[in-house]
C-alpha cells in the first residue's frame, strides 16, 4: 500500500506539499461543477528536509459545501489559501463510515478489516503500528490534540505520542477548536527545534451542532425560534423543514469558525518561522 511504503520512506511526506507545478492543464471536476482547477502531471516533491509534519482532520467535512471547492455555502478562506501553496485532492475514499474506525485507518495506513478497529468497544491491536511510532522512531517528537472523543485514547490511537490532549484524557468534553489550537501551538513552540509530528483533530461542525454566538448569527437568520442541535438520523428522520436548516445553518457557521482557526493555526506556524518548512497534510 502506498501509504505503509510512504511510512518506510519518510521523506516522502514531502509529496504533500507541493513546490512546483511542472505541467498544468485546466479541468472541470464532476463532483465540484463550480471548481475549475490547474491539474498536476508532474510535481516537484523536494528534497524531504521538511522538519515538521503536521495532520490536520475535521470531522465531519462535505467538501461540495466549501468555497476551497467552488461553492457559496462555507467560506474557507484558510483552507484555500493553504490549498494554493499545496496539492488539492478531488478524489478521497473513506475507508469506514464512522470515526473512530477511519480514524484508526488515516493513523495507521490500513483498510479497517486489517486493523480491527471496527466497533465502540474496539481498541487498537498492539501489533498494528501507527504513523507516530514509526515517526517516533526515526527521532520525531510527536503531539496529539484531539477534540474528538472516538479518535481518543480510549481506542489506543494516543500510541507513539509523546503527548496527548484528548476527551478522555485531558478536557471534560469535546474541545473546542481554539482548544485545539492553543495546545497544539504552546507545545509546539516548546519542540520547535525538533523535527516534529503534530496531530490536530477538530470536531466543532459535528453533533449536537454549536457554534460561537457570532457565527451563529451569522447563519441562523430567520431560524432562531427553529434550533434543533441533535438528530437521529438513523431511525428518525421526519424533523420539521425549519429545523432541518437550523442544522445545516449551524454545521455552516462551526465550519466557519474551524476554518478561521485552522487560519489561526497557520499564522501561529508563521510567527515561529515553522511554515515554510512544515508539510501540512
Amino acid at each position: 500500500m502506498l501509504f505503509r511504503d510512504t511510512l518506510r520512506n519518510i521523506s516522502f511526506f514531502s509529496f504533500f506539499f507541493i513546490i512546483s507545478f511542472i505541467v498544468v492543464i485546466y479541468a472541470k471536476v464532476p463532483y465540484f461543477p463550480n471548481l475549475t482547477l490547474s491539474e498536476a502531471k508532474e510535481v516537484n516533491a523536494g528534497n524531504g528536509g521538511d522538519e515538521a509534519i503536521i495532520l490536520i482532520v475535521v470531522c465531519p467535512s462535505r467538501p461540495d459545501f466549501f468555497s476551497l471547492y467552488g461553492s457559496n455555502k462555507i467560506p474557507t478562506d484558510n483552507l484555500k489559501l493553504l490549498a494554493k501553496e499545496g496539492l488539492l485532492f478531488t478524489r478521497m475514499y473513506a475507508n469506514a463510515p464512522w470515526t473512530r474506525a477511519g480514524s484508526a485507518s488515516i493513523l495507521t495506513g490500513r483498510y479497517a478489516s486489517r486493523h480491527k478497529c471496527q466497533q465502540d468497544t474496539s481498541r487498537l491491536p498492539r501489533n498494528v503500528l501507527t504513523i507516530s511510532e514509526h515517526l517516533k522512531k526515526k527521532g520525531y517528537k510527536t503531539g496529539g490534540f484531539v477534540a474528538n472523543g472516538n479518535a481518543s485514547s480510549i481506542a489506543h490511537l494516543h500510541r507513539g505520542f509523546d503527548i496527548y490532549r484528548d476527551p478522555k484524557t485531558y478536557w471534560s468534553r469535546l474541545g473546542k477548536g481554539n482548544q485545539v489550537v492553543d495546545e497544539a501551538l504552546s507545545w509546539i513552540d516548546k519542540v520547535k527545534k525538533n523535527r516534529f509530528f503534530s496531530l490536530l483533530f477538530f470536531v466543532d461542525p459535528h453533533d449536537p451542532y454549536r457554534a460561537p454566538p457570532a457565527y451563529e448569527k451569522r447563519y441562523l437568520k430567520g431560524l432562531e425560534n427553529s434550533i434543533r442541535r441533535e438528530a437521529a438520523w438513523e431511525y428518525k428522520n421526519n424533523y420539521p423543514e425549519k429545523e432541518r436548516q437550523s442544522m445545516l445553518a449551524i454545521y455552516r457557521a462551526a465550519w466557519d469558525y474551524t476554518d478561521d482557526q485552522i487560519g489561526r493555526f497557520l499564522n501561529g506556524l508563521k510567527k515561529l518561522g515553522l511554515f515554510n518548512k512544515s508539510t501540512v497534510i
